[in-house]
């Protein structure tokens, strides 16, 4: 059995009055979507502090929906095979409380845990997307955490350069000049990447070039695939010229000015 049957288990499980399917014990990856067909895969890793506070969330969450209105299911992450998660999944699990949602048996959507205030709003819109209801969920009355987060590493850069989306995809095709890096508030490379770009396109200071930050958590996998040919990863970083990638970096460290790319990119426009 996947988790012990304690008092505190039982409770959750009544609590949840079948909503929810634990899959308790090994289980088959390519199995388990198809029959969800449309709904999430809660991978839960009981070790994991953060999983296990995205799990409270998640379940608070998914129990205010009727039953019916998308399959939920819940597997042990010591159970799930490191090389089928990545076939099937596309990535592995890390014990984040990583929840993967399904249309017609395929990811649309990896989520990386809810564990703060910008990730909750996250879940409480894939809710409304999977099941048409509005949700509570902690952290409801900050919907400018996110921006506030990084608007903190772009110190210098003027505002109007800077597009933040922390639930939206941005499309590239009617972008002139730009550069687009992927962001999570808890991911020390997308950190110092956000500030690297920043001071250097202050320094460059050409008002045509702009700053598009992606909440990496938020994209879905297919719009990702379809733009940029691959998955989100925090820190990646595309440059942009009249709507085409011609340039990708996987984040720059501390220290890190990328004033090359930035002036390459001027010259191109």
């Amino acid at each position: 059995m996947s988790w012990p049957m304690n008092h505190r288990e039982i409770q959750i499980r009544k609590r949840l009055n079948g909503r929810i399917k634990f899959v308790d014990g090994p289980f088959d990856l390519k199995e388990q979507l198809a029959e969800i067909g449309t709904g999430v895969l809660f991978i839960r890793a009981n070790w994991s502090g953060q999983c296990s506070a995205s799990f409270s969330v998640f379940c608070n969450a998914v129990s205010q929906t009727p039953a019916g209105t998308f399959a939920a299911h819940v597997v042990d992450n010591d159970q799930c095979n490191p090389a089928e998660c990545s076939e099937v999944l596309g990535e592995v699990s890390h014990g984040y409380g990583e929840s993967f949602w399904i249309k017609s048996g395929a990811v649309v959507y990896a989520d990386r845990g809810y564990h703060n205030g910008p990730l909750t709003r996250i879940l409480k819109t894939r809710i409304k997307e999977f099941a048409g209801i509005d949700v509570q969920v902690p952290g409801d009355g900050n919907e400018n955490a996110f921006e506030a987060m990084v608007m903190r590493n772009c110190q210098g850069l003027a505002p109007a350069l800077i597009e933040i989306y922390d639930l939206e995809f941005r499309e590239i095709s009617d972008l002139d000049l730009a550069v687009v890096t992927l962001y999570h508030p808890n991911h020390a490379i997308s950190i110092t990447t956000v500030r690297a770009l920043a001071k250097a396109l202050t320094e460059v200071a050409d008002p045509r070039i702009r700053l598009i930050v992606l909440y990496s958590d938020a994209v879905s996998l297919q719009e990702m695939r379809r733009t940029y040919g691959e998955g989100p990863r925090s820190g990646m970083t595309y440059w942009i010229c009249k709507g085409k990638i011609i340039a990708t970096d996987r984040g720059y460290g501390k220290g890190e000015i990328p004033l090359k790319r930035v002036r390459d990119l001027q010259r191109k426009g």
